[in-house]
């Protein structure tokens, strides 16, 4: 995150504290060579019960990597740090997840299609749903981190650490490397029931030059990402 983000992501954790069903913890991750001290804000928010622990530098990995491995037993839910989340953002993910447990579940999920070798096509022409599709319908679905993504423990193999691989093949775009993992680990993704909201930035202009996924889009790395990875997972027709 830059200077400007990290100053003003207390915005979207007060969203979180102040949601209908509370988190049993919070954890901001911040560069481990970063030892300035934390805005007045993050402070309070510490003694609330945020948790702000050091890490290295994984990029956009950094959100859920380094909590899969301090947290290996706990349902977690990763959200953007430039978005005011809605008061039933978490009810609603584990009322979904309740409903369907041992399912990955996303607020922003879109239908997958593929082409004649099995490979998915571009990700820019997959459709949102707005509802879980019908029964019978195809259930290729792909779960965008944008909007939180709740992960039950266990969802993911020991292969999601694979850090020479991802560097190497899939360096920016951490959403298709995590559904792959959801796919090799055979985890059903599920579209939360009261998803799709219309979320609010809470980021300023500054900010979104330099967000990842205006990078990847221009450049249509996702779309080369998605295609390695498949591909080196043989994951066609999965």
């Amino acid at each position: 995150s830059s200077d400007l983000r990290f100053y003003e992501v207390c915005t979207t954790i007060e969203s979180i504290m102040q949601g209908t069903v509370k988190p049993n913890g919070i954890v901001l991750w911040r560069d481990e060579t970063d030892h300035r001290p934390l805005p007045l804000t993050l402070q309070r928010q510490v003694e609330r019960g945020l948790q702000v622990l050091g890490t290295g530098d994984l990029r956009s990995y950094t959100k859920l990597l380094p909590t899969l491995k301090m947290f290996p037993d706990a349902h977690i839910v990763t959200i953007d740090d430039d978005i005011f989340y809605p008061h039933d953002f978490l009810e609603n993910l584990m009322a979904t997840y309740s409903k369907k447990p041992h399912s990955i579940v996303g607020n922003m999920v879109m239908q997958m299609s593929y082409d004649s070798n099995g490979i998915p096509t571009g990700i820019l022409q997959w459709p949102y749903l707005h509802e879980e599709p019908a029964d019978g319908a195809s259930h290729d679905l792909f779960f965008e981190g944008f909007g939180g993504v709740l992960y039950p423990a266990g969802s993911l193999p020991e292969e999601v650490f694979h850090k020479e691989v991802f560097q190497e093949i899939c360096p920016t775009a951490d959403d298709v490397w995590f559904n792959a993992m959801a796919r090799l680990s055979k985890t059903p993704i599920t579209f939360c029931e009261h998803g799709y909201y219309d979320y609010l930035k809470a980021d300023n202009h500054v900010c979104q030059d330099i967000a990842l996924n205006l990078i990847n889009n221009s450049e249509n790395r996702n779309d080369k990402q998605l295609r390695a990875v498949w591909q080196h997972y043989h994951l066609q027709g999965q």
